[in-house]
């Protein structure tokens, strides 16, 4: 802006009041649109929400000239790229598509359509990431899983519409705060706020970090062997450590503090006693 000086026109007090004090930011938009500056991390950290503008270094693909039929057919393979195996109506609701266009979308994006046992729902797949994942070898499919530990929001659990499709039905009625209403379970949840931990193909436990101690927090709803715990105890200290000297904090999002983290200890405590 100060570069270009007077070239910035202010909008005044008219454009204070919708959110625009001058004629730059939706310039930045168009040129943005048009494939020309692209908005990237000051320092390319996730943790913040800092940003600078350069001249764009990827190219603008075929989707923006497409008509909105072939737009929703381009989402709707990327989606299921993404997350893997898709449910006609997540992606209904993370599109913000009707189920009927939704539906079309993924018909029309060349998936698979495929069945989970003991899950209702039309759910779809990439062909060739459930050729990849039919061609592994039965005896890896068994094995036991280290610990992951997944961030608030993770897609794997939004794109799925909560974490009920994750965790065990016995768990359902465990009571977790969600993001922007009020107390809800783990079945019932739309945006628990809660980080979850994946153990094999279950969500088992959730963690959460000790703004004060410095260390990851767990609650196993669902790890009963002490062999079992003890195993996730020593990942959560082995990821605990790397947080803190790595990243040097855990907070959830750029503004997260001290007492909205104990907030959340304080809810996680009541889905399973902390270790």
């Amino acid at each position: 802006r100060i570069a270009l000086g007077d070239a910035v026109r202010s909008l005044g007090e008219v454009g204070k009041k919708v959110g625009l004090s001058s004629t730059l930011p939706p310039t930045l938009r168009r040129l943005e649109f048009a494939g020309r500056i692209e908005r990237r991390l000051e320092d390319d950290r996730l943790d913040h929400e800092r940003y600078r503008w350069q001249r764009a270094t990827r190219p603008i693909d075929e989707a923006w000239d497409a008509k909105p039929a072939r737009l929703r057919t381009l989402a709707a393979r990327r989606f299921v790229e993404a997350t893997g195996i898709a449910a006609v109506d997540a992606f209904a609701t993370w599109s913000g598509f009707g189920k009927r266009d939704a539906r079309a979308a993924l018909d029309d994006a060349q998936l698979e359509p495929i069945s989970i046992d003991g899950v209702e729902g039309d759910f779809r797949a990439v062909p060739e990431l459930l050729a990849e994942a039919r061609s592994i070898d039965a005896s890896l499919r068994h094995r036991p899983s280290d610990p992951i530990f997944l961030p608030f929001e993770d897609h794997l659990l939004a794109a799925f519409g909560g974490p009920a499709f994750w965790v065990d039905p016995r768990h359902h009625a465990l009571p977790t705060p969600t993001w922007g209403s009020g107390p809800s379970t783990l079945g019932t949840a739309r945006r628990a706020w809660i980080r979850p931990i994946l153990i094999g193909d279950r969500v088992r436990a959730c963690w959460d970090w000790h703004p004060t101690e410095r260390r990851i927090v767990v609650a196993p709803f669902d790890v009963d062997s002490s062999a079992e715990r003890t195993h996730l105890r020593a990942a959560a200290d082995r990821f605990g450590d790397a947080l803190a000297t790595e990243l040097g904090h855990g907070r959830i999002h750029s503004i997260d503090g001290e007492k909205t983290a104990r907030r959340r200890l304080e809810r996680l405590a009541a889905l399973a006693p902390l270790i």
